[in-house]
């Protein structure tokens, strides 16, 4: 594996040559530090394979070198490196929170592991006063069974709130979760708290509900992986010359086939590719596998047909780890614009249409989500319908005078007088405030509409870096920006939510560490992978 491989340089680099005394304390301080951090950012355990090399390796480089044991790494290195990396966090997070940080997002995953316990994690997203993204796990929770009702979820979110300084009286958080009937309830218990659906989430049940119109399909992926596995343990079998012009080809298939749809869709893409190739190949096999059928090479084809769409829709959320928001409504739409110009009638297609229209129905009246699309660049509102597009205007219009503190109510009421000559030099200050606002609101409709009239920029340009760059000329929009674009669409990273072959070795490695150590390890280490990429070279034993 790669990162194994980078952990065993690592530590290779760091076996260099020293005469002092003081040299070879040092070079065994960044060995075991190199150690601790290949178990907490790759999740390995003590015990995996990958340690016992790096074991191995030092013992033929650094013979005098006392490999940390598992109480030591867990007891001592890890909480040293955990209250290290926590307080850097805290402290960044204080110091965004007083330079004018007013709204975050978070997201929440919770999975059950195969021990007696639920996990569940909540991560804080927003931009900093100067654009930058943040992205911290606050914390991981391990939870009893009989302990994830909604109440219990509820109290458990607004804890972690409390304790890093984000309950304040008028922030809205926005959070995306799954469909849980608890956990969307625990979000409704507080009505400045507005949920988000996972984008991630809503695809796989989409694809799910399409398959299971799909006859046959989970023997055809079955047919289908046996024929792979059978093709590398046979290559020695084979002709070299033969080896040699498919091996390129073949890796591809081989080396990232793991259990989720667009993965599937990856292998079918490559037999596809292959099919020539692949059948003189199995020629020269000795115990052929089963061959698939002309009518199996045809369900194949109408799989990528089919999913070729959301395999593209999976690859533009994964170029982030945390996709933003602008993604969600921009993607569901040009799907379906794509389907509609394709003209497909098929069955699956029409399954397709219908399970995207039932999934993401929310998404045309969510405020967040079109928000968020508009104020990205690299979209505004050119996937609305023209009808829609002057009532999007007035809500975003809105949202701008509400995040300057606008009083926009006094536009539609009048203050009633009862004695307008008692009470003149009033009404006299009433009109001057009408005034001010009517002229904040041209300010504000002359603003977006110069924004919307401005050309979109390049799909692969960095949102952040862009509105950073443009806020002296959108002072109001930009503020509007910082708080809907840094909403993710998803509620993990990209790695797992659109799992490849990576996502599912850190997913494995996860539930293994689940089962082996204890609940404060597992916090201990998961709030450390995710945090401590960013201080690494500020970290010291």
């Amino acid at each position: 594996m790669i990162s194994s491989i980078k952990t065993q340089l690592q530590v290779a680099k760091n076996c260099s040559r020293s005469s002092s005394f003081l040299g070879v304390w040092k070079k065994f301080k960044n060995i075991t530090k190199d150690i601790a951090f290949a178990v907490v950012l790759e999740l390995l355990t003590v015990t995996s394979a990958e340690i016992e090399n790096v074991r191995e390796i030092l013992r033929v480089l650094e013979p005098f070198y006392q490999f940390p044991s598992e109480k030591q790494l867990l007891d001592v290195i890890i909480p040293q490196l955990y209250e290290q990396v926590k307080k850097k966090v805290s402290t960044i997070i204080k110091n965004d929170l007083s330079n004018g940080v007013q709204s975050i997002a978070l997201t929440i995953d919770g999975w059950t592991g195969r021990s007696i316990t639920d996990h569940m994690t909540v991560t804080v997203h927003y931009w900093t006063a100067d654009f930058e993204p943040r992205h911290f796990l606050l914390q991981l929770e391990s939870l009893p069974k009989n302990w994830n009702s909604a109440e219990d979820l509820f109290h458990l979110i607004q804890n972690v709130l409390l304790k890093y300084g984000y309950l304040k009286e008028n922030m809205t958080i926005h959070i995306v979760t799954t469909n849980g009937d608890n956990i969307v309830k625990a979000i409704s218990m507080d009505d400045k708290w507005i949920r988000i659906p996972c984008f991630a989430r809503l695809l796989q049940f989409t694809i799910d509900d399409v398959l299971n119109s799909f006859n046959g399909f989970s023997n055809l992926v079955t047919k289908c992986h046996t024929l792979v596995s059978n093709i590398w343990p046979s290559k020695s079998d084979c002709k070299e010359s033969i080896i040699d012009s498919f091996e390129n080809q073949t890796c591809s298939i081989l080396d990232n086939i793991v259990p989720s749809w667009n993965s599937t869709f990856d292998m079918f893409e490559n037999l596809i590719k292959l099919r020539s190739s692949l059948k003189m190949f199995l020629r020269n096999i000795p115990l052929l596998p089963e061959k698939l059928t002309k009518s199996n090479w045809e369900s194949i084809s109408v799989y990528i047909k089919i999913f070729g769409l959301l395999k593209q829709a999976s690859n533009l959320m994964s170029k982030e780890a945390y996709p933003p928001l602008s993604l969600y409504l921009s993607t569901i739409r040009g799907i379906l614009e794509l389907i509609e110009s394709e003209n497909w009638t098929d069955k699956l297609s029409a399954q397709l249409i219908n399970s995207i229209c039932s999934r993401f129905s929310h998404i045309n009246i969510s405020e967040p989500i079109i928000i968020a699309m508009v104020a990205d660049p690299r979209f505004k509102t050119h996937l609305l319908l023209e009808d829609e597009k002057s009532t999007v205007f007035d809500i975003i219009k809105n949202k701008m005078l509400c995040v300057d503190n606008v009083d926009i109510e006094i536009k539609c009421e009048s203050l009633k007088i009862k004695n307008t000559r008692e009470l003149a030099l009033e009404s006299y200050f009433v009109d001057i405030r009408k005034k001010k606002v009517s002229d904040i609101e041209k300010i504000v409709e002359a603003e977006l509409t110069y924004y919307l009239h401005e050309s979109l920029v390049p799909v692969d340009t960095v949102v952040h870096e862009w509105w950073k760059s443009n806020a002296t000329r959108f002072p109001k929009l930009c503020k509007l920006a910082k708080i809907y674009l840094s909403i993710p669409a998803i509620q993990v990273s990209s790695e797992r939510a659109f799992m490849n072959k990576q996502g599912f070795i850190t997913d494995s490695r996860a539930e293994k560490l689940t089962k082996e150590v204890n609940v404060l390890d597992l916090m201990r280490i998961s709030f450390l992978n995710q945090n401590m990429n960013q201080f690494k070279k500020d970290i010291y034993l």
